[in-house]
């Protein structure tokens, strides 16, 4: 795949994810994920989150990342992104889903990678069938 076929793929996943999150109830979305210690709350949060962390915001988890990991900088972070809300989190994937970015320091193939794992993150443990594209 090329870098504008990688982004399509990628932005196409975002949406799809979109699409599922809002068929979930609530009990759903406070699901465990396949990630330990992450819901599906959180997930989503992280997932649409990539297209936000520019920068700027990446420096701002740096002291996060100095005192627990990239892991435990993500987990936090993705937390926090998460107790935004439902409504927040669904209203973040209207507005950045579309956006071809990823967060910043951070390879195209790489958040390609990480919205395919994390959809199934988030569908498996819910029963819900989601294929990725053989070519992503």
């Amino acid at each position: 795949m090329n870098e504008e076929q990688i982004w399509e793929a990628i932005i196409e996943q975002r949406l799809q994810l979109a699409e599922i999150l809002r068929t979930l109830g609530p009990e759903q979305w406070g699901s465990p994920s396949l990630c330990d210690g992450w819901t599906v709350q959180d997930i989503a949060a992280h997932v649409i989150s990539a297209p936000q962390l520019t920068g700027g915001a990446m420096l701002k988890l740096m002291p996060a990342l100095l005192r627990h990991g990239y892991n435990g900088m993500t987990l936090r972070d993705g937390q926090r992104r998460g107790q935004a809300g439902v409504p927040s989190i669904l209203e973040q994937f209207d507005r950045f889903a579309s956006i071809a970015r990823g967060p910043a320091m951070v390879g195209s193939r790489e958040t390609l990678t990480d919205t395919l794992v994390h959809t199934q993150d988030i569908v498996r443990p819910l029963s819900i069938e989601h294929s990725m594209p053989p070519e992503a």
